[in-house]
């Protein structure tokens, strides 16, 4: 319980903090590229580095950097908006690593239009992997859309799963979030 107290006390600090939005449509180059080479690099092989399991003792490398697939990938985020329709299409591949690094991409590509198609496949979604990564893409969207699945996410058995969505909560700021969240602080007395 200290350990959701403490997640919960930081998430409401941060509309303070500078969270520097690198990857948000704003701030990055939006590139152009054909069908073809989106395609291209939708179609190249992984896996991909998995930035979801936490048993492991390493950190990953840098975003954009690993494995061709995640250099694939922060290409596919440069040409942006364009590439979103391919990259959804991916959300529903049977291989897992496809499934996490698109929810990813569409989080980082940071165009709302995403939102609805990453809720539909979140609510079926079996891995958990690919559920985080999903869920940390609706916290990179911050598009309220996604709110009630979040705050209904915040009683998922997994505390992980649990985690993220107290997470993107935080990244939304909507009175409803921050209430939610608020409840969830548990001081001994």
């Amino acid at each position: 319980m200290q350990f959701r107290a403490i997640c919960v006390a930081y998430l409401l600090t941060l509309p303070l903090l500078t969270l520097g939005q690198a990857n948000s449509p704003a701030s990055s180059e939006q590139g152009s590229a054909t069908t073809t080479e989106i395609r291209a690099l939708i179609a190249t092989p992984g896996p991909a580095v998995d930035r979801y399991i936490f048993h492991k003792r390493a950190l990953p490398p840098e975003w954009g950097k690993g494995s061709l697939a995640d250099i694939a990938a922060a290409k596919l985020v440069k040409i942006g908006v364009r590439a979103i329709p391919y990259v959804v299409e991916e959300l529903d591949s049977i291989e897992v690593w496809r499934r996490t690094l698109s929810a990813e991409i569409l989080g980082r590509i940071g165009d709302k239009s995403a939102t609805p198609e990453i809720v539909n496949r979140l609510y079926i979604e079996p891995n958990t992997n690919v559920r985080l990564a999903m869920i940390a893409s609706l916290g990179m969207l911050a598009d309220e859309r996604a709110e009630t699945l979040l705050l209904q996410t915040l009683k998922d058995p997994d505390t992980v799963i649990q985690s993220a969505a107290m997470l993107a909560l935080g990244k939304l700021q909507t009175p409803k979030a921050t209430e939610a969240l608020t409840e969830l602080i548990w001081l001994p007395k």
